[in-house]
């Protein structure tokens, strides 16, 4: 049986999308989002109501921010967190972040 040009495109694209639902579901489901601006944190979302107020200190008072950031974090366990920034930020204040974040989260 041969296949046609359309059917052969469409068995691509039908393999592709699954391929695609697939990636989609591997990916991490961010637990932590926080967007911080040079001024504070803008957005919050997920964090232990019992350290809000401790990471906002940390965010405003402890770390030099030039530009707006945002943070995704995955806890998996006591021992490990995973880690999305976006934007502009140096190596030493992402670990500095990234310490933090795992001794609060």
């Amino acid at each position: 049986m041969q296949l046609t040009d359309f059917q052969s495109w469409f068995a691509l694209g039908i393999g592709a999308f699954v391929l695609y639902g697939l990636w989609r579901a591997m990916q991490p489901k961010w637990t932590v989002k926080i967007v911080v601006a040079p001024d504070g944190i803008k957005h919050q979302q997920g964090l232990p109501k019992s350290q809000q107020d401790n990471i906002r200190t940390f965010f405003e008072n402890d770390v030099s921010i030039t530009e707006t950031i945002t943070i995704q974090a995955l806890r998996y366990s006591k021992r490990y967190i995973r880690l999305q920034i976006a934007g502009q930020i140096d190596p030493g204040t992402r670990q500095r972040i990234r310490n933090f974040l795992m001794d609060v989260l």
